[in-house]
C-alpha cells in the first residue's frame, strides 16, 4: 500500500505544482504579483528497525519570490522620487509664470522700461507727454508684479488643497492596508501563508511609499507596521489617521488627529508638497514680495519730498493705516518732518518742524503736531493722514533751503545786507551751516569774509564778501547752494545760519503712511500706482528746488536702477531678480538632476525585483513540462503496483 501512497504524493506535487505555474502564468501581468514556487521535500521515511525506505514527496508549502531588500530600497526610492517630481513640477510652474527675462512682456523688461521711461522724463521733467508716458510704465511693471505674484498665490492655494487630498489618500490607504493585515492575520495563524494577500499588501505600501515615506516593520503571522516621519500610521490592523495643521505661524506641518503638535514629513508626494508650500514657493514668493515693497518704499520715500509742474499742495491725504498704534508699528522710526509753508499772498516762505517720537506718537497725535502750526491743518480721516493748508496757504516737502537765513544774529541788524539763498543741498546728510563774518565794514569793501563750518564746527569755506565782491552776486559754496549778500554793513563776529536738508523726513513718516507717495501696496501681489496721476500726471515729483522746474528728485529716482540695497543682499533692483529668475532655473537642473538619477536607480531596482519576482512564461512553460512528466510517470507507476497486485492476486487465487 505504501507504493500507491508514494505514487498519490507524487501525483498530488506535481498537481499543485501544475496549478502554481498555472496560476504564476496566469498573474504574469498583474501588477505587484510575486511568483510564486511550491516547496517539496521527501517524505518522511518508514523503518522496519533495520532498513528505511521513502514514502513519497511532502508539499510543504507555496512561497513567494521576494527580496526583501530590493523590496525595502524600491519604497524608499519611490518616497525620494515622489518628492522629487512635485518640487520638479512646481519649480517649472514658476519658472513659465516668470517668462523669458528677454521677453517683452517679462518682469524684468517691464523694469527696465520703467526706469527708461524715468530717464527720458528726467530730460524732460515738465513736459506732460514724458510724464504720462512714465505714468504708463510704471502701471505696467506694477501689473507685471500683480500678475506674478497672484499666479504664485494661486499655486500656493492649490498647492494647500493638493496636500488636503494627498492626507486623505494616505489615510486611505493606510485604511486599506489595516485591513489586509487583519486579513493575512486571520488566514496566517491557521498555518496557511495568505500570499495573495501580502501580494495586494505590498502593492499598497509601494503606493503609500509614492505619498510619503514610509518606513516598514515584519511582525508575527505576516502583518507589517508602517510608519511614516516616527508616525505609526499602522500597528498591526490599528490605523492612525493625519491631519494637516501649523507647525508655526510660517509652516505647514501634519499630526495626527486630535493632536496639537504638527511636523513636516519627507518624501514621497505629500513631502514634495510641503517641502513646496513651506519652502519652494513661501521663498519665491518672500523674494518677489521683497523686491516689491523694496521698490516702493526706496521710490515712494524719493518721490515724497519732491514736487512735480503742479506745484505745491494745498492738500493730500494718505493710505489707510492702523492709526491708534505707536508709529514705530509702521516701520517709522524717530526723527523729523520738515514741511514748508508758502504764504501766497505774500510769498513768505518758513519750514516747520514736527518732531517723531516713533514709540510715542500716532498718526493723530502727529496730525495735531502739524495743526499747532501757521498755515497748515491735519487730521485723521478713516485711518488716513490728511493735511491740508490753511487759506492763502500751500505747503510741499522739498530740502530746498529756504530764501533766507534760517536764523542771523547782527550786531546791527538795521545796517545788515539781506541775504538771500538758492540751490538745492546735494550732501548725504542733513546739516546746519554757520557763516561767522570776519572782520567788519561796508559789503564789497575791505576785508571782509564769511567762514563756513558745519553743525560740527568743521570749516567748509571762506567766502570773500569784501573788496571785490559785487553785491548780490551769488557764492557757490560747493554743497549744491548758493548765497548773495546784498548792500549793507557787516561787524566782526555777526553770523546767521542755513539748514541744508538732504532728507526732509528722516522718521519715514511720509512713506509709510502715502502722503505724496507714488506707489502704493507692500507686496507684489497688492503694488499699484496710487489714483490720481492719470488726472494729474504734473504731481509726479520730478522736481526738488523751490521753481518746481528741476530735474533733481527724478535724477534721484533715476539712479535706482543702479544703486545696490541692503534689503536686496546687496543687489540693484534688475540684478535682484535677474537672480530669482536664474536660481529658480538652476533649481530646475539641480531637481532634474536628482530626479534622473532616482528614476534610473528605480529601473535598476525593478529590473532586480522582476528577476527575483516576476514571471518568465517561458521558465514557466518549462516547468510545466517538468510537472507534466512527473505526473505521467507517478501515473504510469501506479498503474504497474497495480499491475503487479493484480497478478499476485491471481497467484493467491
Amino acid at each position: 500500500m505504501q507504493s500507491f501512497e508514494i505514487g498519490l504524493s507524487g501525483l498530488n506535487a506535481a498537481q499543485k505544482a501544475l496549478n502554481t505555474i498555472g496560476n504564476n502564468i496566469a498573474n504574469a501581468a498583474t501588477k505587484g504579483y510575486h511568483r510564486e514556487t511550491v516547496e517539496l521535500a521527501p517524505a518522511m521515511p518508514t523503518s522496519d528497525g533495520r532498513l528505511s525506505w521513502g514514502t513519497g514527496v511532502d508539499v510543504q508549502s507555496v512561497t513567494r519570490a521576494v527580496d526583501t531588500l530590493v523590496e525595502a530600497e524600491i519604497v524608499s526610492q519611490n518616497g525620494v522620487s515622489g518628492q522629487n517630481a512635485e518640487e520638479l513640477s512646481i519649480l517649472q510652474n514658476i519658472e513659465s509664470t516668470f517668462g523669458d527675462l528677454t521677453s517683452d512682456s517679462s518682469l524684468s523688461q517691464s523694469i527696465d522700461k520703467f526706469f527708461n521711461a524715468l530717464q527720458d522724463l528726467s530730460a524732460h521733467p515738465s513736459e506732460s507727454t514724458y510724464q504720462r508716458q512714465f505714468i504708463t510704465a510704471a502701471q505696467s511693471m506694477a501689473n507685471q508684479f500683480q500678475t506674478i505674484g497672484t499666479s504664485l498665490d494661486d499655486m500656493s492655494k492649490r498647492v494647500d488643497l493638493q496636500i488636503d487630498e494627498t492626507v486623505t489618500q494616505v489615510n486611505n490607504l493606510a485604511a486599506e492596508i489595516a485591513t489586509l493585515n487583519e486579513k493575512i492575520q486571520n488566514s496566517e495563524i491557521g498555518g496557511s501563508v495568505a500570499n495573495n494577500l501580502r501580494d495586494q499588501r505590498d502593492q499598497q505600501i509601494s503606493k503609500l511609499s509614492e505619498l510619503v515615506a514610509v518606513q516598514t516593520r515584519q511582525q508575527d503571522h505576516g502583518i507589517v507596521d508602517v510608519t511614516a516621519g516616527g508616525i505609526g500610521l499602522v500597528v498591526g490592523t490599528d490605523v492612525t489617521k493625519l491631519e494637516t495643521g501649523q507647525v508655526n505661524a510660517d509652516t505647514l506641518g501634519i499630526g495626527t488627529v486630535g493632536s496639537s503638535l504638527h511636523k513636516t514629513l519627507e518624501g514621497g508626494k505629500l513631502g514634495g508638497l510641503l517641502s513646496v508650500k513651506n519652502d519652494i514657493l513661501t521663498g519665491v514668493q518672500d523674494q518677489l514680495d521683497t523686491l516689491a515693497s523694496t521698490l516702493v518704499r526706496q521710490f515712494n520715500t524719493y518721490h515724497v519730498q519732491g514736487i512735480g509742474s503742479a506745484g505745491s499742495f494745498s492738500d493730500l491725504t494718505g493710505w489707510k493705516v492702523d492709526s491708534t498704534s505707536p508709529l514705530e508699528d509702521l516701520g517709522i522710526t524717530d526723527g523729523a518732518l520738515n514741511i514748508r509753508v508758502t504764504n501766497t499772498g505774500t510769498g513768505e516762505v518758513q519750514r516747520v518742524q514736527i518732531d517723531v517720537d516713533a514709540s510715542v506718537d500716532t498718526l493723530q497725535s502727529i496730525a495735531t503736531k502739524i495743526s499747532g502750526h501757521t498755515g497748515l491743518n491735519a487730521s485723521v480721516l478713516s485711518d488716513r493722514l490728511h493735511i491740508g493748508a490753511s487759506s492763502g496757504y500751500q505747503f510741499d516737502f522739498l530740502p530746498a533751503p529756504l530764501p533766507e537765513p534760517d536764523s542771523t544774529h547782527f550786531a546791527v541788524s538795521a545796517d545788515a545786507p539781506d541775504v538771500a539763498v538758492s540751490g538745492i543741498y546735494t550732501g548725504a546728510a542733513n546739516d546746519t551751516l554757520t557763516f561767522k563774518v570776519t572782520g567788519s565794514g561796508s559789503i564789497g569793501n575791505g576785508n571782509l569774509s564769511l567762514t563756513v563750518t558745519n553743525q560740527k564746527g568743521d570749516p567748509i569755506t571762506v567766502l570773500n564778501v569784501g573788496s571785490g565782491y559785487v553785491a548780490g552776486k551769488a557764492l557757490d559754496l560747493g554743497n549744491g547752494i548758493q548765497i548773495s549778500l546784498g548792500i549793507g554793513d557787516l561787524s566782526d563776529g555777526d553770523t546767521f545760519t542755513v539748514k541744508a536738508l538732504a532728507d526732509t523726513d528722516t522718521s519715514g513718516l511720509l512713506a509709510a503712511v502715502g502722503v505724496n507717495a507714488f506707489f502704493s501696496g507692500h507686496s507684489a501681489k497688492s503694488m499699484a500706482v496710487l489714483s490720481g496721476f492719470d488726472d494729474s500726471p504734473g504731481r509726479v515729483a520730478t522736481a526738488l528746488g523751490s521753481d518746481h522746474a528741476d530735474n533733481r528728485n527724478v535724477k534721484r529716482m533715476t539712479g535706482l536702477q543702479d544703486k545696490t540695497l541692503g534689503d536686496l543682499k546687496g543687489l540693484t533692483i534688475g540684478n535682484y531678480y535677474n537672480t530669482l529668475v536664474t536660481t529658480t532655473g538652476q533649481d530646475i537642473t539641480t531637481t532634474q538632476g536628482r530626479q534622473d538619477n532616482v528614476e534610473a536607480m528605480l529601473q535598476n531596482l525593478k529590473a532586480r525585483q522582476s528577476d527575483a519576482s516576476g514571471v518568465d512564461v517561458n521558465d514557466q512553460a518549462a516547468q510545466i513540462l517538468m510537472y507534466e512528466q512527473m505526473y505521467q510517470a507517478m501515473g504510469k507507476f501506479i498503474n504497474s503496483v497495480q499491475t503487479s497486485m493484480d497478478t499476485l492476486m491471481s497467484l493467491v487465487s
